[in-house]
């Protein structure tokens, strides 16, 4: 053995692959595009504890999945926001530069309505920190979190009165944030009372 060398046992090594096989989609299930009618949203300083994604990898996927619930403060939880059918999606898109590569995870979507309360409050969610919670229409045991403990969510929310009678009058909501992946919540959904 060369000076400065060593040599060193290793016990048994368990190998996860980072990957799996990707196939069609399940003729048995629906691949619907687009999220369902609602939305859940709750400032960061309503939570007693935020649930952590997950740091160990069973299996692929693992560490895109939040299984702790949130929990709230006394009289605090999310709030549900009515969304107008086909007018929002999830998007994840990449951020950054080369080797050193993120997510954008985002959502658009509308609210209809101009009240008084309403404008105030899509106005003060512009300088909220937030999690937003979103279902996908297709199967909504997936829930689409937008925001953590560390890296909020972010609203840039706008209102229209519309051109014409034929207009929706309404908010445009528009959330991200940053993120390494694009976090489904397993948790259990705690509403404001």
């Amino acid at each position: 053995m060369k000076k400065g060398s060593a040599k060193i046992k290793l016990g048994p090594i368990i190998l996860i692959s980072n990957y799996s096989n990707i196939t069609t989609p399940d003729p048995t299930k629906s691949n619907m595009g687009g999220v369902v009618q609602r939305m859940w949203v709750a400032p960061i300083s309503y939570f007693d504890t935020i649930g952590a994604p997950e740091t160990v990898m069973a299996a692929v996927g693992d560490l895109a999945k939040i299984t702790d619930t949130h929990t709230f403060l006394t009289g605090k939880g999310f709030h549900k926001f009515y969304l107008t059918k086909n007018k929002g999606g999830v998007k994840a898109e990449p951020a950054g530069e080369e080797d050193g590569k993120s997510l954008d995870y985002k959502f658009e979507g509308f609210t209809p309505g101009g009240d008084k309360a309403k404008r105030q409050m899509m106005a003060m969610l512009n300088n909220e920190k937030c999690i937003v919670l979103i279902e996908e229409a297709a199967d909504m045991s997936i829930v689409n979190q937008i925001g953590s403990a560390e890296l909020y969510a972010s609203f840039n929310n706008s209102y229209t009165s519309g051109g014409t009678n034929k207009d929706l009058r309404g908010h445009t909501i528009s959330v991200e944030a940053p993120t390494t992946y694009a976090f489904v919540y397993e948790g259990t959904i705690t509403e404001h009372p």
